[in-house]
């Protein structure tokens, strides 16, 4: 009965009760000297109290239980089951019941399900073979606390199943090829190559699984098809193969991307650069939380999984993928860093190569406003970088953008960014910095603690390995900021530089000769040097020298005494200069002219008025 209709009757009735009830006890207690009257009283009385509590209008029991289907339904379907699996005579087909994904229940129910399909399995004359695919590892954890522990569901399974067939995994050329013919269906105008390309990293991606480069390639397929058109041109199939492959088989790797696609970037290039297997799993730590480093996390980390990521992208190594690129293909749309500056790519791939002098021509047509916008985004880049730990990135950006520096609203921002980015960098990123970022970070000399710390650290990291190529960044900042260095400090870079190269020591003397870095140490080796000229010595050398010295001595920073050991050691060489010789003699004697008199500069005068040489030397 409906609801509404149940209850007006319920009413109904119970009112009519009630009336009929009131009638006889107003009668019994008219007639009072009736014997019967109290007993029949009471049992009417019970009997009204009995309707109206179970009519639900005064009292109202609900429970949170509701009905379950009849019994009958499952009892039917049993049946016909039963009759469909008996064999009706001895030549009846059999009939193959495949039940999947049983491993993906939880244990009880799957112990539920198996003794259903126990009781099928018993049924006399039965033409049934059941085929169940599992995954017997996970089936035995999910149940194994109902049997007693997953040994005992091991023992069960064995039991149960009467025959066992395991599911190899292809072998890698079957799963490649397979691949190869998926994506030439998919893709059969791209080139053979790319092609081929493609399939080798999806059969590396997969880990033997069809099913896998299969999803692959599908969504392989999708991206293509979803990048904007303008741009879709520009990515190989063998790109989106390695980012759907990340993103397919290593979903903690893609979600790390997924947040800064430069993590990624990062990655491929130290994994590039690694020299050992302890590096390589280094490198991509940022991806996958390796313990033991920085980004660890040994809750999640899953050590196999690790290496397939590890050997993945070494496989695909030598496939161009810039930040960029991963940014469009994960969200299928073009960077919108660069918005409204023309010629972005060009713009944007100059300033993360660190070259100023692409970036100037990539905007060589540019109005002014539109150079100032460049120049902001490219900025905001760098700065964008240096926030989110890309110091390399960020350095690279802020040396593109050093020689613009003085463009409007520009300086203050990248100076900011320098400043910051090479405090929180390896002072061994410091040895590669040109001229124009040093000159943006020390120039103004303003009391500021963060760059006394910048000139210590390049003075210990030049310090503690002078033979390390580069060496240039280092001594220009030594040179910008040499007044900034502590005492200790200060004589430890000087005995460094006095060991570097004639072509490392050019900042020292550019414009003018440093007096802090010159004075003793790189001095006293420049004349060490010229003393010990012989003929035999290149021309070229002892030119650079000689004109260094002299530049010393007019500022005041090489004392005109220190020249005479150069007088003393040379009288004895005036009998070896001959030829091509001759012009590195005269170029010391021009030097020592700025001599202090003394006994071995007037020995040296006399051997040259008897040397026989035949080129006036310019006395």
């Amino acid at each position: 009965l409906l609801p509404e209709i149940k209850s007006a009757g319920a009413k109904a009735l119970v009112a009519f009760e009630l009336f009929v009830a009131l009638v006889v006890i107003t009668l019994l207690w008219v007639v009072n000297n009736w014997p019967l009257a109290a007993v029949l009283t009471s049992l009417l009385t019970a009997i009204v109290v009995f309707l109206v509590v179970g009519s639900g209008q005064v009292i109202s029991i609900r429970t949170s239980k509701q009905s379950l289907a009849p019994a009958t339904e499952a009892l039917t379907l049993a049946t016909t089951l039963r009759e469909l699996i008996r064999r009706p005579d001895a030549d009846a087909e059999p009939v193959l019941l495949v039940v999947d994904n049983l491993d993906r229940l939880d244990g009880k129910d799957a112990m539920t399900v198996l003794s259903d399909i126990r009781a099928f399995v018993d049924i006399p004359e039965s033409r049934c073979v059941f085929l169940i695919p599992i995954d017997r590892e996970a089936f035995a954890r999910n149940v194994g606390q109902f049997v007693g522990g997953t040994r005992a569901a091991r023992d069960y399974l064995e039991k149960f199943f009467g025959l066992d067939i395991m599911l190899t995994r292809p072998a890698g050329v079957d799963l490649r090829t397979w691949a190869r013919d998926l994506v030439g269906k998919v893709f059969p105008d791209h080139a053979e190559d790319d092609r081929s390309t493609a399939a080798e990293l999806i059969a590396a991606a997969a880990l033997g699984s069809p099913r896998a480069a299969k999803r692959m390639v599908n969504g392989i397929s999708a991206r293509f098809w979803l990048i904007d058109p303008a741009v879709r041109p520009t990515f190989s199939l063998a790109q989106l193969a390695v980012l759907e492959g990340i993103i397919a088989q290593f979903p903690n790797a893609a979600a790390v991307t997924a947040r800064d696609a430069r993590r990624l970037a990062d990655a491929r290039e130290r994994l590039r650069l690694a020299a050992d297997d302890q590096a390589r799993t280094e490198a991509i730590a940022d991806l996958v939380g390796v313990p033991g480093t920085a980004k660890g996390d040994a809750d999640d980390y899953d050590a196999s999984r690790a290496i397939a990521l590890r050997d993945f992208l070494l496989l695909g190594e030598a496939i161009p993928l810039s930040v960029d690129d991963i940014g469009t293909v994960l969200s299928l749309r073009d960077d919108r860093s660069m918005q409204g500056v023309p010629n972005a790519t060009a713009v944007k791939a100059a300033l993360r190569a660190g070259q100023p002098d692409e970036l100037a021509a990539a905007m060589a047509a540019f109005s002014p406003d539109e150079r100032a916008l460049a120049l902001r985004r490219c900025a905001d880049l760098a700065r964008d970088d240096e926030e989110n730990a890309f110091r390399a990135s960020a350095i690279l950006g802020v040396n593109a953008l050093a020689p613009h520096a003085d463009e409007p609203g520009i300086r203050a921002n990248l100076r900011r960014t320098a400043v910051e980015t090479l405090l929180g960098s390896a002072p061994v990123l410091y040895r590669n910095l040109p001229a124009a970022t040093v000159d943006l970070v020390f120039r103004d000399g303003r009391a500021d603690r963060r760059l006394d710390a910048l000139a210590e650290r390049s003075a210990a990291e030049l310090a503690a390995n002078t033979a390390a190529e580069p060496r240039g960044g280092l001594v220009l900042i030594l040179a910008a900021a040499a007044s900034r260095l502590s005492p200790e400090s200060l004589g430890a870079a000087r005995k460094a530089l006095a060991d570097l190269s004639d072509a490392d020591l050019a900042p020292l003397f550019d414009p003018a000769p440093s007096a802090e870095l010159v004075a003793v140490d790189v001095a006293g080796a420049m004349i060490g040097r010229l003393s010990a000229w012989t003929p035999a010595t290149p021309d070229i050398d002892i030119e650079l020298v000689a004109e260094r010295v002299e530049k010393s001595v007019s500022a005041g920073v090489i004392d005109r005494a220190q020249l005479d050991p150069i007088a003393a050691a040379l009288p004895a060489q005036l009998a070896a200069v001959t030829g091509p010789a001759v012009s590195g003699l005269a170029i010391l004697v021009d030097v020592l002219g700025a001599a202090a008199p003394g006994p071995n500069v007037d020995a040296l005068a006399q051997a040259l008025v008897v040397w026989t040489g035949d080129v006036e030397l310019g006395l």
